[in-house]
This record gives C-alpha cells, sequence and structure tokens, in this order.
C-alpha cells in the first residue's frame, strides 16, 4: 500500500504522462513574437477570404455599393480565381510553416553564404512578379493580349517566365542544403512566397478575359505554360515537404504519362471503347 502510495505522488510514474502532447514535425517551424504574429496574420486572413468567398459576402455589397476599396475582390468570387488564390494561399502558408529540411536537435544555423545566395533569387522572383502586374496593368488599359504578337511573347518568355523559373528552381534546391533555426523565417522560402505570388497574379489576370478559352491554339500566351510548369513546381514541393516524396512520386508519373502516354503500347493508352449495341431492326 506505502508504496503504490508513493507511485500515485510522482507524476513520473503517471501511465498517461504526456498523453496530450502534440507531434512536432521534424520540419516544422515554432515561432514565436513577431514571426508567430505574421503568420497568424496571414492565416486570419486566409480563412477570411474562404468564408467570404463561400457566402458571397463582400464590402461593397454590405454598404449597398456606399464603400467600393480597389484591388479587393468581389464576392462571390469567380470559380477559377478563387481556385488560384486557395492554392497560392495555402503554398504560402507551406512555405513558411514547414521547412524544406528537418530540425534536429542541438542544430545550428547553416551556412551563411548559402542564404546569402537566395537574394539574388528573390530580386529574380520579384522582377517577375512586377511583370505580371504590369500585364494585368496593360491588360487593364485595353491591350490585346495574345500569343501571337511578338513584343508580348518576348516579354512573357524572357521578363516573366525566365526571372520566375529562375528563382523557383533556384530556392527549391538551395532549401535543400540551408538549414535555418527553427524559429526563424528562410530567405529562400520567402522566395517561393514571392514565385507563388506571381504565378496567381499572372494567372488571375489571364484568366479574366478571353485568352482562358484559348488553351491549344497559337493564340494562348506561352506564359500560361511558364506559370504553370512554375506552379506545379511549387505544388510538387510542399507536397514533399508535408507529406513525404511518396505521393510526389505518383503524382509525376502521371505527370509524365500525359506526355508520354501516345508512345506507349496500345493497352497503355488506347480508350477503352464501349461494346457495340445490338442491332435489333431485323426485329422491326
Amino acid at each position: 500500500m506505502n508504496n503504490d502510495k508513493n507511485l500515485a505522488k510522482k507524476p513520473d510514474h503517471l501511465i498517461a504522462q504526456g498523453v496530450d502532447d502534440e507531434p512536432v514535425e521534424s520540419n516544422l517551424r515554432l515561432f514565436k513574437g513577431r514571426s508567430y504574429q505574421i503568420v497568424t496574420l496571414i492565416a486570419v486572413v486566409y480563412a477570411a477570404f474562404h468564408m467570404l468567398a463561400l457566402n458571397g459576402v463582400g464590402i461593397k455589397v454590405m454598404t449597398g455599393g456606399l464603400v467600393d476599396i480597389p484591388f479587393l475582390p468581389d464576392f462571390p468570387i469567380e470559380t477559377w480565381n478563387f481556385r488560384i488564390a486557395h492554392v497560392a494561399g495555402a503554398l504560402i502558408l507551406g512555405f513558411l510553416m514547414f521547412s524544406a529540411t528537418g530540425f534536429p536537435d542541438g542544430q545550428k544555423p547553416g551556412s551563411r553564404a548559402i542564404r546569402v545566395v537566395a537574394y539574388p533569387l528573390l530580386i529574380c522572383g520579384l522582377f517577375s512578379l512586377g511583370m505580371a502586374f504590369y500585364f494585368a496593368w496593360e491588360i487593364a488599359s485595353g491591350s490585346n493580349w495574345n500569343g501571337i504578337n511578338k513584343d508580348i511573347r518576348f516579354n512573357e518568355i524572357w521578363l516573366y517566365g525566365a526571372p520566375l523559373w529562375v528563382a523557383t528552381g533556384g530556392s527549391i534546391i538551395l532549401s535543400w542544403f540551408d538549414k535555418q533555426s527553427r524559429g526563424r523565417f528562410a530567405p529562400h522560402d520567402f522566395v517561393l512566397v514571392v514565385s507563388t505570388l506571381a504565378v496567381a497574379v499572372y494567372l488571375i489576370t489571364i484568366y479574366g478575359t478571353q485568352m482562358r478559352n484559348s488553351t491549344g491554339t497559337a493564340f494562348a500566351p506561352v506564359g500560361i505554360s511558364m506559370a504553370a510548369v512554375a506552379g506545379t513546381a511549387l505544388i510538387m514541393e510542399l507536397t514533399r515537404r508535408v507529406a513525404g516524396m511518396a505521393l510526389v512520386v505518383i503524382a509525376t508519373v502521371f505527370l509524365v504519362y500525359v506526355f508520354i502516354g501516345e508512345f506507349l503500347p496500345s493497352f497503355l493508352n488506347s480508350p477503352v471503347v464501349a461494346p457495340a449495341k445490338p442491332d435489333t431492326t431485323s426485329f422491326v
């Protein structure tokens, strides 16, 4: 009896000790202070956006048209724009909250030289984002946007797409080697956030015009494909951080099949043919 009483008094011997503790992922950042407030604010805005968009609530509607704040979307938001904003917001939160590598106990901050390389990549990302806003301004000014105009094509390839690919690809690779401390933002992840915004702004701009119907034709702007490649890479990277490589490999197989399916053996690329209906005309 005395031994049982002594065990009950000592918390170290409680069987259920720590059962309510939530496991922390090895690559999850734990913020404090200003960083915690920034991430919380982004999460609140992201959740509020969904609540407003899905319920068709807007400031302009609620005030009967008296208050119209520029650049705010009108709700209910257009379906394609909602999906793009939904994915972009999730990517931004994911890159800020999850590191590309784990945080072992006693880990020291990574090499400063590696982090310095992220700043030129950030310039590329910001330049691409600025071009996306410039395209939006030109389209709003009445420019006839299409994939045939040589000037538009040049701007989309070399002033928007190329910097976007450099920023996105370079930052993803850089994040695999640089190990930032758990409670701090990493510069290369800021680059991925900027790249996400550059993709979202461009796609929302283009899909707000008749160019959304030009896919598969010569009129389709090449920037759509370049933004799609960068966006796919961003989604794959965040998927790897959150769910591991297995899901990335599966998704990659299906993506590759889209491009090489027609060259595979017939049983892998032939469409399913419905059985022919029996001829009943002879019985009439």
